[in-house]
């Protein structure tokens, strides 16, 4: 895992260098066109973790300061683990630790670049060159005993298997619908990789990041992954 780590770490398709042609402001400083264009993917360090969280692309700030799985990441500490903590505790179940987190999870991307902005300000929807490159050895390897997947383009590396268990005949189910299925079947989805016929458990969520009311699917979504990091449940 270490050595695919490292491939992933410093390959060279600089998917998205076409992009960076204006500085991008944060809230932390300015980042210049040149630092933009000297990013390398951003993938979490091997501790042995045993769940495999798959969101879109790191923050900008987060690519260009090199800071994944780390309290230093905005991210993951102020938005993630805080909308989750949140959620939880109206529920009344166990808080997840940036510990637990940290000893429990690894974190990639459908893009481990930043894809950088459109005329809205909004980050763009990644396209599917580094996951269709990386994503099934990286589940491969690690074997996980779940797979999280945050956001709508996390499960598009699994769109056969969805589609076929919440029995929706379209090639691009909706996250509401997936959401809907796992909540109304209180159920893990299980999905495989294509040519391979071994079955991973996923927990699908919305993204933390939107600013959506909390609907009962997307909250027994939040839990059921709490549980499964903490170890309650699998």
């Amino acid at each position: 895992m270490i050595e695919l780590i490292a491939k992933i770490e410093n390959c060279e398709e600089n998917c998205y260098c076409d992009r960076y042609t204006r500085e991008l402001r944060t809230k932390n400083r300015v980042i210049s066109i040149e630092e933009l264009k000297a990013g390398k993917p951003l993938v979490d360090s091997w501790r042995g973790q045993e769940i495999l969280f798959i969101s879109q692309a790191p923050s900008k700030q987060a690519w260009a300061d090199g800071v994944l799985n780390s309290e230093d990441n905005e991210f993951l500490t102020n938005i993630l683990l805080r909308r989750m903590n949140r959620i939880i505790a109206r529920n009344k179940t166990e808080a997840v630790t940036f510990q637990t987190w940290f000893s429990k999870v690894f974190w990639i991307h459908v893009a481990n670049c930043y894809p950088f902005v459109n005329a809205k300000n909004r980050d763009r929807i990644p396209d599917m060159r580094c996951s269709n490159k990386w994503l099934s050895k990286v589940i491969e390897n690690i074997n996980p005993k779940c797979i999280i997947l945050m956001g709508r383009s996390a499960t598009r590396l699994f769109n056969n298997s969805i589609s076929k268990q919440i029995g929706i005949e379209k090639t691009y189910p909706s996250l509401k619908e997936i959401l809907r299925w796992q909540y109304l079947n209180k159920s893990l989805l299980k999905v495989t990789l294509e040519y391979s016929i071994t079955e991973y458990p996923v927990v699908v969520l919305p993204h933390a990041a939107w600013p959506y009311p909390e609907q009962q699917y997307e909250e027994y979504a939040y839990i059921r992954a709490a549980e499964i990091i903490n170890g309650n449940k699998a």
